[in-house]
């Protein structure tokens, strides 16, 4: 969906089996998927990361979701606004995320110079 120049994706969290989810985490999202020890916060973490890279494979075809890394922690551990990876680059768009126990949707800034 395109509204106003943003672009949205959104999900029910159920529609796709974990696993299937799992594959399209990349090596930095798998190691922290691996810190997040409560079951639901794990999925809701995994179906987020989903929706996120439907949204942006829908943006950039030609990328495997697997190679989009979306970090949501710094060095420390805190929380922090998710940063994009593209096979291993920064990318300068803007990027939110956000996931209940039942939906999951992701929205970006089709123009560079906006955020969301």
């Amino acid at each position: 969906m395109n509204i106003d120049g943003t672009q949205i994706e959104i999900a029910y969290v159920t529609d796709q089996p974990f696993t299937e989810q799992l594959r399209l985490l990349s090596c930095g999202e798998e190691n922290e998927l691996g810190k997040i020890k409560n079951p639901v916060r794990r999925w809701t973490f995994v179906a987020g990361r989903g929706v996120a890279k439907r949204l942006l494979t829908r943006i950039f075809p030609q990328i495997f979701p697997v190679a989009i890394n979306i970090r949501t922690r710094d060095q420390h551990g805190r929380g922090i606004s998710p940063q994009v990876e593209i096979d291993g680059n920064p990318w300068a768009g803007s990027l939110s995320i956000s996931h209940t126990t039942k939906w999951a949707v992701a929205a970006t800034a089709v123009d560079s110079s906006h955020r969301v």
